[in-house]
Formats: C-alpha cells, structure tokens, sequence
C-alpha cells in the first residue's frame, strides 16, 4: 500500500505535467490604481498600499502574498485561468522535490475549474484528487485550492445560488 507521501508525490508529478501551460510566463497585475479594486483579500488587505505595492507584478506573487484567499478579477483573456494553472503547476512540482528529499511539505494545490461544477464541489475535488490523497495533503501540508472559471459555472447554479 502507498504510503501518503508517495500519493502525494504521484499527485504532484501528474499535476505539474498536467496544468504546466506551453508558456511558463507568468503575467503581470494590472492594478486600477484609481480604486485599488481589482485586488481583494480578507487578509492583511490595505487597499492603496497593496494595490500599489501589487502593480506590476506576477500573479504568482499576489498568490504567495495571500496564503489564506485572494480574488482576481480581470477581462476574459486577460491571463486569469493561465497563471493559476502556472501557480499550481510551480507549486506541484516544489511539492514533488519535497516529498523527493523527505522535506517538509509545504503547499498543495488544488486546481478546480469550475465549468464542471455540478451542485457539489466535492466531487470537483474527488476529480482532481483522490480522497485518500486529499486526507494525506490535509495531514502533511497546507492545501490551497485555486478555484478557477466562477463566471463559467453552468447556468443553472449560478441562478438558483448554490
């Protein structure tokens, strides 16, 4: 039997090959610096600072600087969906190398889209990730769950709310 390291090992190389886009450049922010709204956070949010300070720079930096939840916003194209596929697949391998040299496991990402969203976002997890591989990431590291595609979901859940 794998022992929960292993599944998570398995995981991260399945998903670092998977999500790891032809392009590996990651885009910058473009930050409304009129408002600052294009930047949202429950933590450490301070709206003209860190939209500011945010201006400019890779989205993989904005993810590193909100471990707990960000929201980004943007036109369709503008790169949303291709840096958090970046993000997880960057993440995923770091994830793999540190499982690799018996290191302490930091984050595990979790890549949902949400086009496939069907009532219940367990089993958009399940799709990703195993349960038994869910529980050993819980347990071993801090899972982070991308959540990509919130004005894709189908139609019907987004207009009864659920």
């Amino acid at each position: 039997m794998l022992d929960e390291r292993q599944l998570l090992r398995d995981y991260a190389e399945r998903i670092s090959i998977e999500l790891h886009p032809e392009s590996s450049f990651d885009l910058p922010l473009t930050v409304d610096l009129q408002t600052g709204v294009r930047l949202y956070s429950r933590a450490r949010y301070r709206a003209g600072y860190d939209s500011i300070r945010m201006h400019g720079r890779p989205v993989q930096t904005l993810l590193e600087s909100y471990p707990c939840d960000a929201l980004l916003l943007g036109n369709p194209g503008a790169g949303k969906s291709h840096s958090l596929k970046l993000y997880s697949a960057t993440c995923a391998t770091q994830l793999h190398w540190q499982i690799e040299a018996n290191a302490t496991v930091s984050i595990v990402p979790i890549y949902v889209d949400l086009k496939r969203y069907d009532g219940n976002f367990g089993t958009l997890v399940v799709q990703v990730l195993s349960p038994s591989s869910l529980d050993s990431a819980v347990k071993l590291g801090q899972v982070h769950f991308l959540v990509d595609s919130f004005n894709e979901a189908p139609r019907r859940y987004l207009e009864s709310g659920i």
